[in-house]
């Protein structure tokens, strides 16, 4: 959480959870969701170009597909471009 958002992954193998700082206790975190294999995470800091959201923390060994911003760009073309208008800002 916080932290620059450069890269792109795809759980292949394992399970983790999305955490986050609760806003009003910085020593509390709060469960956002349960991710498993097939699941992509990093997308928001990518597209939005801003910090990460929340943080990932495996809970069984965790091997994941990556891909960095540079990559992707280079193979997708501009991130901006495949943003749609209704992009939810609450991701």
């Amino acid at each position: 959480q916080g932290d620059a958002g450069s890269t792109f992954y795809v759980i292949t193998q394992g399970e983790a959870t999305v955490v986050r700082k609760a806003p009003d206790d910085p020593d509390t975190e709060l469960i956002l969701a349960e991710l498993k294999r097939g699941v992509y995470f990093g997308e928001r800091a990518l597209i939005k170009d801003q910090s990460r959201y929340a943080g990932i923390r495996a809970k069984t060994k965790l091997c994941t597909l990556y891909i960095s911003r540079a990559d992707f760009e280079e193979t997708l073309g501009l991130l901006s471009s495949l943003v749609p208008l209704s992009y939810n800002e609450n991701l």
